[in-house]
């Protein structure tokens, strides 16, 4: 099994964090972050920092629970109305992030995807997110498939791997 457990603490701390620190944040952008930054914790440390899970839309890879979230579906059961639309496409939080749930290097590699991308425009922010993973992906785009698309080395790849059975023998 390709997945780890999703931590919806954490994934909406994670989408308060980025909402809170870009000027006039919209969910595409928002989204696209998130994404990169969960594909550089993933290369640095083997491990995502909430492990949502990703899907193949048509604009890049979109983390489903957190777009509960954003859309304010029931999905989102006690964490619908944490961020509001602001007109189409923007989005404002409700509160700031507790980063309390978020490590150091968690806040790490959301800050580098923040600084890395915040000026992108959509189109590049697109492109940039048809990765490898992105391009093989059917619909989910598994955790591994982006654990290799960052370009992290063999033996963080086989602990990704090795982290990946345990959860899946602890789901069962």
């Amino acid at each position: 099994m390709e997945v780890f457990e999703l931590n919806r603490d954490k994934a909406v701390n994670s989408l308060l964090y980025v909402v809170n620190k870009l000027k006039n944040p919209d969910v595409h952008k928002v989204l696209k972050i998130l994404y990169f930054a969960e594909k550089e914790h993933l290369k640095e440390y083997g491990l995502p920092i909430f492990g949502d899970t990703y899907l193949k839309m048509k604009n890049g890879p979109v983390a489903s629970f957190l777009k509960y979230v954003i859309d304010e579906k029931e999905k989102a059961g006690e964490y619908k109305g944490i961020v509001k639309r602001k007109g189409k496409h923007g989005i404002i939080a409700s509160k700031e992030a507790d980063k309390d749930y978020l490590s150091v290097s968690e806040k790490r590699c959301l800050d580098k995807a923040i600084l890395e991308n915040k000026n992108k425009s959509f189109s590049e922010l697109k492109e940039k997110s048809h990765d490898s993973a992105y391009n093989k992906s059917k619909w989910n785009i598994s955790h591994l498939s982006v654990a290799e698309a960052s370009g992290m080395s063999a033996d963080m790849l086989e602990f990704t791997k090795e982290q990946m059975l345990n959860m899946s023998l602890k789901l069962k």
